[in-house]
């Protein structure tokens, strides 16, 4: 027989102890994986909270048209690659800009006719609305210099 299967079975007591220093090491583990995972415990925290709006056909007349902020919207698709590799971009760009510009997103292929009423074809597209109006049209991927750009040349003196 193996020294294990020898052992003499502990007391409750020394079990209880043996546990309660146990706990705190493997709830460290816990956190500590969470923390390398980038899991947050904070909900509120700025930083990780989307900088970019969601738009649809139920929120658009609101957030873009009737929007005291100029907005820049981005006419995606699932299926569109360079629609794909500007997320991060506008991430960033959005959050360099917040409360200076809105930038939001709407997927053409969950709400054709907002596309539609903008003669939006092939993605990506970008609109910059300033007081409900298309101020702005690119079309294509662009990077974060030529959005910087595109909001430049469209302020107001």
């Amino acid at each position: 027989m193996s020294r294990r299967q020898l052992r003499t079975p502990q007391s409750p007591a020394r079990q209880a102890k043996h546990n309660r220093r146990a706990v705190p090491g493997l709830a460290w583990a816990f956190l500590s994986t969470l923390l390398v995972l980038g899991v947050s415990c904070s909900q509120s925290d700025p930083e990780r909270t989307s900088a970019v709006l969601e738009l649809s056909e139920a929120n658009f007349q609101h957030e873009v048209l009737e929007s005291m902020q100029p907005v820049l919207v981005e006419f995606w698709a699932p299926w569109c690659q360079p629609c794909l590799e500007m997320k991060p971009v506008l991430k960033e760009f959005a959050t360099e800009q917040h409360g200076r510009i809105k930038i939001g997103t709407l997927n053409i292929d969950d709400h054709p006719r907002v596309a539609d009423a903008f003669d939006v074809g092939a993605p990506p597209v970008l609109l910059l609305f300033h007081d409900g109006n298309v101020a702005k049209r690119r079309v294509g991927f662009r990077s974060k210099a030529e959005l910087e750009h595109m909001l430049a040349l469209s302020s107001p003196p």
